[in-house]
């Protein structure tokens, strides 16, 4: 079974568009990889400082093999000090088709 991942990102207006820039050439890379089955940052329309990420892997160590790769640890490195807050919730499905 899959493993969705949403994260919710607070950002500084300031860093908003940079970010966004950071997070697409991430996705690009990303969505390549065999074991990511979506990965797709929104805009939260509530709230102006805020991004989520809507993740779905094949399985754990599709995860761990995406958090070692050059891109994954460059967008950490070049964009973490933009966020200002994170909450990542792993959900289970409840009713599977």
């Amino acid at each position: 079974m899959s493993i969705d991942i949403v994260v919710v990102f607070g950002v500084e207006i300031s860093n908003k568009a940079e970010l966004a820039r950071h997070f697409n050439a991430l996705a690009a890379h990303t969505l390549t990889e065999p074991g990511c089955e979506r990965f797709e940052l929104y805009e939260q329309t509530a709230e102006a400082d805020g991004f989520v990420l809507i993740e779905r892997w094949k399985d754990e160590a599709s995860i761990a093999d995406h958090m070692g790769m050059p891109y994954t640890e460059h967008f950490l490195a070049n964009a973490k000090h933009m966020i200002a807050r994170s909450e990542v919730h792993r959900l289970s499905a409840l009713v599977t088709r």
